[in-house]
């Protein structure tokens, strides 16, 4: 996951000021934080901090021998962790940046925030042409992706330090290094209120759920949710959420009994409206390696069991068998509305000497979901091979009678299922070698 993020930024000598959007620079190639975090200025409680970066996202990049990786849009969702009353601005209204696109991001304002170093967090969306959508704080994006592939070479570290007006000093990265505040989401200091919104942020719609506003250092606040039909009962906690569909959710708590001043806190709350429907494309097959990639609907989290006693979750994944060999693999996904289990069976390499002139079945179900008939398409089999094909419900019956057939190379077989009501049904198909089972959904 870390080729998407590829983010480059270059500090701008020069102070803008005011709220005025600043003006992206030329490519340069330079893929990554520019220049490196130790190079930029302190920040100087009690003095206006403005500084400029850079912006460059990636074009494309190969991806482990499965195809090349575009990184088709990158959007900064947010940048947490800054000092208290630092604000940051880019120079898109919507903070979008398309394929190989140049941009800037502004840091300014001021703060009496506490001395110390700040790590920044910015959280960001890419959707890619090879692995889908991402969403994620792009270091650890980074850190999944180097788990596949290895080190990339890639330092999205960034750190802004502030000061008393002293020297600048190095930074720490040990880790047990002090930190004024790491990954903070508020900008409170001692005395003062702090506002944090906690509790469920993933929910199945139909049941609801609750956000728990915690308050300190407030007698009597003044709160507003945004966006205002996001909750529901917003003057009190916990608060019951109201929203439709994903989305941020932020509130804001002003102290009307004393300094007058507002907090905030933001949290992505994601909504779920159906139970998911486990849907995986066939296998891509490359000696012991394999690419498994989820078509799921409805998905949420993603957890692939290999047959070989390991997992990995992702909605696309990369994976090395030691052995050759036949691997009943499952892919199971789950969001707040429930779970559902896909299951396939892979063969891996030449297994065993009695299969070596065997066929590999492989073949295709489309349109899946579907209504008026699917269309089967093999390959992989030996001439005149034959193959029965049958349709079961979820109990095992056979809902459409196994039929046999001699394979022909580039032949499709259609399969009418309008007699069948909607739901979930299974597919089998079966040679002399082997058999393959397929989720087919009719509405």
């Amino acid at each position: 996951m870390k080729y998407f993020l590829l983010i480059a930024l270059s500090i701008l000598g020069s102070a803008q000021v005011g709220r005025s959007q600043c003006a992206p620079n030329n490519p340069t190639g330079n893929i990554g934080f520019f220049p490196p975090t130790d190079n930029l200025p302190c920040v100087q409680r009690g003095v206006y901090y403005d500084q400029t970066f850079f912006l460059e996202n990636v074009d494309s990049f190969a991806f482990q021998g499965f195809g090349t990786l575009t990184v088709d849009t990158l959007i900064i969702d947010s940048i947490v962790n800054a000092p208290c009353n630092l604000q940051w601005i880019t120079d898109r209204g919507d903070n979008t940046y398309y394929r190989a696109e140049t941009g800037c991001i502004r840091i300014f304002g001021m703060t009496e925030d506490t001395v110390g170093q700040y790590e920044l967090k910015v959280y960001v969306t890419l959707k890619t042409s090879l692995i889908g959508t991402l969403q994620g704080e792009i270091n650890q994006i980074i850190s999944d992706l180097q788990a596949l592939t290895g080190n990339l070479g890639i330092d999205f570290e960034y750190f802004v330090r502030v000061t008393n007006g002293g020297a600048c000093p190095n930074i720490d990265r040990s880790a047990n290094a002090p930190s004024a505040r790491t990954a903070k989401r508020n900008c409170a200091i001692a005395g003062e209120i702090t506002v944090k919104v906690d509790g469920d942020t993933a929910f199945c719609r139909s049941n609801g759920g609750e956000l728990d506003l915690l308050l300190s250092n407030v007698t009597n606040p003044a709160i507003e949710w945004l966006p205002g039909s996001a909750v529901t009962n917003a003057n009190t906690y916990p608060t019951t959420v109201a929203l439709n569909q994903s989305g941020y959710v932020t509130v804001s708590v002003t102290d009307t009994a004393n300094t007058g001043a507002t907090y905030f806190d933001r949290v992505w709350v994601t909504v779920d409206t159906a139970a998911p429907v486990a849907l995986a494309d066939t296998a891509i097959i490359n000696g012991l390696n394999i690419k498994l990639t989820s078509r799921s609907l409805n998905g949420g989290t993603y957890l692939w069991n290999f047959g070989d006693q390991t997992t990995e979750t992702g909605s696309i994944v990369l994976h090395s068998y030691a052995t050759e060999g036949v691997y009943p693999i499952s892919l199971t996904v789950t969001n707040s509305c429930g779970t559902d289990t896909y299951y396939d069976t892979l063969y891996i390499g030449n297994v065993g000497i009695a299969n070596v002139a065997s066929s590999k079945l492989q073949y295709n179900l489309y349109p899946n979901p579907t209504q008026g008939s699917v269309e089967l398409s093999v390959s992989g089999l030996n001439a005149q091979e034959e193959y029965s094909i049958a349709i079961l419900d979820m109990s095992g019956k056979a809902v459409v009678e196994p039929h046999t057939y001699q394979y022909i190379n580039n032949t499709r077989v259609n399969i009418a299922v309008e007699a069948l009501q909607s739901g979930i049904y299974i597919f089998q198909i079966k040679t002399l070698h082997s058999s393959a089972f397929h989720k087919l959904i009719i509405y």
